[in-house]
């Protein structure tokens, strides 16, 4: 049955009538559409009965066709579509197609039967396949977005970049390889910061933009932002801006640009040896007649014997050669290329040119505009034989006029050829102009008349529904039909006409037909799960209304369902058997499962410094364990987060196991890996808003000294502050389930202003380790000795303290997004110990918690520039934080180690940290003692606009034993969200409630991000 639900019994007659009709081609047919623009000989042969028709024979596809898929163009080298099957259509496919990513060249190879299509995917510099699909989604390389699994995307490649493939599973993927990539990591912090204590997030925004976020678990007013943008190759731009409390020595916000150059040293290259050979043209050759010399249009060709074949350079002159003709008037030219390789490294080519006619075009009557005219030219040049081609122009010409409202222009046309030139002769009479033109719909009751009207004009579509365009119709009924509505129809436009008055109404009839309800579910050819698991999986219940979104975000379920259990082959289809009546319908999944994956042997490949105990350390395979996506993307995600390699490629290879048990597939997983080149070299200058002018330098070591191990050296000179910094990180130190982190460092920071000098050393250790509910725990040690001192011979002022602690800290962050989050919670906690016996002169405990809280109150919905994601955008966000320190015997916790609220992120309302106490000049100096606690109302308004409303209450007591959570100044306020393509912008405006003397009325605030 259709998913209308009609169905049509077979005629008598029509059941005897048997084919034997040979079709070809006189002309290549010519697809020219959204999907692809494909020319190609037909040489086929209609065999089968009326009701079971099937082809014998081939479709030749010309080479430098065009395929779009996911908003990219693929150019046709090889396309061959075979046809042997004479019980059924069955097409086989040959098809090799090449685009251009960056530097990369792609080539996808598709081949095998329509239902059980084979894709592959390489690169002129070889690639693993899963970097050049994370290449194709996202723009990068794994290496770069440090992706996830694409192990269930062998076999859905095609689906991916065609855009079929459902919007879960492609999200699924869009994070997996980065296109919104978030990671825990201290060590991207390392050569910044000291990276102990704090939580640490880096997501790239797009391909070539990427934001890292460092918050202080200890103080969350310390927070720092780098955003980084690759320039081109080897060159990368950096904003680095820190905001740190008044009681830092580098208090306030400040800001450094830096301009980097990179460098990497010793290893392999991502290429590798394997570089294809070069190509070199061997001849071209100019076939058929032509107006102009053989010289005149190679010229225009610029491909010549000799030069390197490049494809993209051959395809350019191609297009190049054919605008030529058409500018000079030959718009029915064809220019097709044949291609010999009489050996691997030479390749001949072979033009053949038809120029046709030359062809004119004339406009009598109303002219139209010039985009209108070129227009005209374009879809002549298109088409394939002149009515059609003189429809198409004419139906240019009539929907622009329509468009303009000429709701009746007659446009009419007449070849003349004389002398060789092929005259066209539109003759146009627009009629009368009606200035208000209302479109209605006749039996519209599911939807709103405005709804339907702003479908048509977001489309583009409005103006056209007078001039009867298919591609309104078919608009309208997606919308009924996503919404359930299968069987709507929608009619001819009838237009209501008044000359007089200018005045138009134009209605189309909608035929809306009952909405479909799945009124029963069941499954065919499940036998490894019950259909009440099924039932269950799907998320679908009997009587809810049928959406296609919802049927194809089922069969993802059902998908994932199999796949946990090791069936990544399974495939699975939905029917719908709907009455045309009352709309009723029996939603049917086709399942088959096929067999059940198995790893019976793990093979390692491509570790040269590394060793294999140590990569198998960090697999979530083994022998005997079925093969399960998670477990794939589990073992790719910890290689990775090693830092020690740009690619893991982990590759299913059936092999045979005479033990094997009927329905299971034996698989051998070979993990392949290619190490970081060992040596990377960073250097540049930068400036800096307090300091001006500088130079800075990274030298980076990996993977040399044991295994994954990143030993790194920093050096920074200006005027004002210069710095040395080494740090080391080391996954499983000693074997330790624990990554390690070590930072030492020595400045100098001159204040001249002031008249003196701090010079700085310190050291750090720490060790983390995150677990598999997403709970990150961490604890160390950290030491710094200050040595301040006037400037001059005979300082009166010189004062040594040495600072050490002990820390520990956990954190579990389950937000769906770090930025924008509409579900989940954060909550950290973290302790700091000072004794003197750890070599502190500063004695005194810390402690510092935070709990952040999203709870969605609507319907998930598609959030803009997002790539489809759907969630929620009316969310109520809680969070509260506590702060809690005291010194120890006759001590005072210092001002470095004191509370502040107040600013953007805390108590909005406030100015940066200006709540609490102040010292004898008037300044902020902050507390023994914090409390926060922050409400918001996120809702939307309009497109990309949401809006904020919140009431933040908290204080900053100067004792600890002050602390009193209902002593609180408060502000309440409203906000704007702006989204973006790449991230959220955020504009808050907040009220004091409770204003004293010479206090503002509030503050305003600008920023990335939701406030928490």
């Amino acid at each position: 049955p259709s998913e209308s639900g009609v169905s049509e019994e077979r005629d008598p007659f029509l059941s005897r009538i048997r084919f034997n009709v040979n079709v070809s081609s006189r002309d290549p047919i010519v697809m020219d559409n959204n999907l692809a623009k494909l020319a190609g000989d037909l040489d086929l042969r209609l065999v089968g009965d009326f009701y079971r028709p099937s082809l014998l024979g081939r479709l030749a596809l010309e080479e430098g066709g065009e395929l779009y898929l996911r908003e990219r163009t693929y150019y046709l080298e090889r396309g061959l579509i075979s046809f042997y099957n004479p019980a059924q259509i069955e097409p086989v496919l040959d098809l090799a197609a090449k685009t251009q990513v960056g530097e990369y060249d792609v080539t996808l190879r598709i081949s095998g039967e329509a239902d059980d299509l084979e894709t592959s995917l390489t690169s002129e510099d070889p690639l693993p396949e899963p970097d050049i699909i994370a290449l194709l989604v996202t723009g990068r390389k794994l290496e770069e977005a440090r992706g996830e699994a694409t192990t269930v995307l062998r076999e859905q490649t095609l689906s991916l970049l065609t855009g079929t493939v459902t919007g879960r599973l492609e999200r699924g993927l869009e994070q997996a390889t980065g296109l919104s990539k978030v990671r825990i990591e201290p060590s991207l912090i390392a050569a910044e910061s000291d990276p102990t204590a704090r939580l640490t997030i880096g997501q790239d925004l797009t391909r070539q933009l990427g934001l890292i976020y460092s918050m202080d678990l200890t103080n969350g007013g310390d927070q720092i932002y780098i955003g980084e943008y690759d320039v081109f190759r080897g060159f990368t731009a950096r904003v680095f801006h820190e905001t740190a409390s008044d009681s830092e020595v580098d208090a306030g916000a400040k800001f450094r640009f830096e301009v980097r150059h990179d460098l990497r040293i010793g290893g392999a290259s991502a290429a590798g040896s394997g570089k294809q050979e070069e190509r070199r043209v061997s001849a071209v050759k100019l076939e058929g007649g032509s107006p102009f010399s053989e010289a005149e249009l190679l010229k225009q060709f610029d491909v010549q014997a000799g030069d390197r074949y490049d494809f993209f350079k051959v395809r350019r002159g191609l297009t190049r050669l054919t605008v030529f003709l058409q500018k000079e008037g030959y718009l029915e030219a064809r220019v097709r290329l044949s291609r010999e390789e009489s050996t691997i490294q030479a390749v001949g080519m072979s033009l053949q040119v038809e120029p046709g006619p030359k062809v004119e075009l004339v406009y009598e009557g109303d002219e139209p505009g010039n985009q209108v005219q070129d227009r005209v030219r374009e879809v002549w040049a298109a088409g394939v034989f002149d009515g059609q081609r003189a429809a198409s122009a004419k139906e240019v010409i009539r929907n622009q006029l329509v468009q303009d409202g000429f709701l009746e222009p007659q446009v009419a046309h007449q070849i003349k050829v004389e002398s060789g030139i092929k005259q066209v002769v539109f003759t146009t009479e627009p009629g009368v102009r009606y200035t208000n033109v209302h479109v209605g719909f006749e039996g519209a009751e599911a939807f709103p008349e405005d709804l339907l009207r702003d479908q048509l004009r977001s489309a583009g579509l409005l103006g056209r529904v007078a001039a009867a365009s298919p591609e309104v119709k078919d608009l309208l009924k997606r919308v009924y039909r996503q919404e359930g509505y299968l069987q709507a129809e929608v009619g001819e436009p009838v237009r209501e006409l008044h000359p007089d008055t200018g005045e138009a109404r134009i209605v189309l009839a909608v035929n809306e037909g009952p909405r479909a309800v799945v009124a029963e579910i069941g499954f065919e050819g499940n036998s490894v799960l019950s259909e009440e698991q099924l039932l269950s999986g799907t998320g679908l219940q009997p009587g809810q209304v049928y959406q296609p979104r919802l049927r194809d975000e089922a069969i993802g379920r059902l998908q994932d369902l199999y796949s946990g259990r090791g069936y990544n082959d399974a495939t699975i289809e939905a029917t719908l058997d709907a009455a045309p009546e009352t709309g009723h319908a029996r939603l049917t999944f086709e399942i088959e499962e096929n067999r059940r994956e198995v790893v019976r042997e793990v093979r390692i490949e491509g570790n040269d410094k590394t060793s294999e105990g140590f990569i198998r350390d960090q697999l979530a395979l083994a022998p005997g364990d079925v093969l399960i996506p998670e477990r794939v993307a589990r073992s790719r995600r910890s290689l990775y987060d090693t830092g020690a390699y740009t690619v893991v490629e982990i590759d299913p290879q059936e092999i045979e196991a005479a033990d094997a048990p009927a329905g299971e597939k034996s698989v051998r997983a070979v993990i392949r890996v290619q190490e970081v080149r060992p040596y990377r070299l960073q250097y540049g200058g930068f400036y800096d808003t307090e300091r001006g002018l500088g130079l800075i330098a990274d030298l980076i070591n990996r993977n040399t000294i044991a295994n994954a191990a990143t030993l790194g050296l920093r050096g920074r000179f200006d005027d004002e502050f210069r710095e040395i910094r080494a740090y080391y990180s080391q996954p499983q130190l000693g074997g330790l389930p624990f990554d390690t982190n070590i930072t030492t460092f020595l400045s100098r920071d001159i204040r001249r202003n002031a008249n003196f000098v701090v010079d700085r050393a310190g050291v750090s250790l720490e060790q983390q380790k995150e677990f598999r509910n997403q709970f990150v725990l961490s604890y160390g040690y950290r030491f710094e000795r200050d040595h301040s001192y006037d400037i001059g011979p005979d300082p009166f002022f010189d004062l040594t303290l040495k600072v050490g602690r002990l820390l520990l800290s956990g954190v579990r962050d389950v937000r769906d997004d770090i930025l924008d989050a509409s579900r989940g919670s954060f909550i950290s906690q973290s302790f700091e110990f000072a004794p003197k016996w750890v070599g502190s002169d500063l004695t005194f405990g810390r402690y510092f918690g935070q709990y952040f809280h999203y709870i969605p109150l609507s319907e998930p919905s598609e959030i803009p520039w997002s790539g489809g994601v759907r969630k929620s955008r009316l969310v109520y966000a809680g969070g509260v934080r506590v702060g809690l320190a005291n010194a120890f015997g006759e001590q005072v916790v210092v001002p470095s180690e004191r509370f502040f609220a107040g600013g953007g992120s805390s108590i909005r309302g406030f100015e940066q940290d200006t709540i609490g106490p102040r010292n004898v000049i008037g300044d902020p100096a902050g507390g023994e003692a914090v409390f926060i606690l922050n409400n918001e109302l996120r809702f939307p308004l309009y497109s990309i606009f949401d809006g904020v409303g919140f009431v933040d209450v908290g204080n900053v007591y100067r004792k600890i034993n002050d602390f009193d959570p209902f002593d609180v100044r408060s502000s309440a306020g409203f906000g704007l969200r702006i989204r973006t393509p790449y991230f959220l912008l955020r504009a808050d405006y907040g009220l004091k409630l409770d204003r004293q003397t010479d206090e503002s009325r509030g503050a305003f605030f600008f920023s990335i991000g939701q406030a928490f």
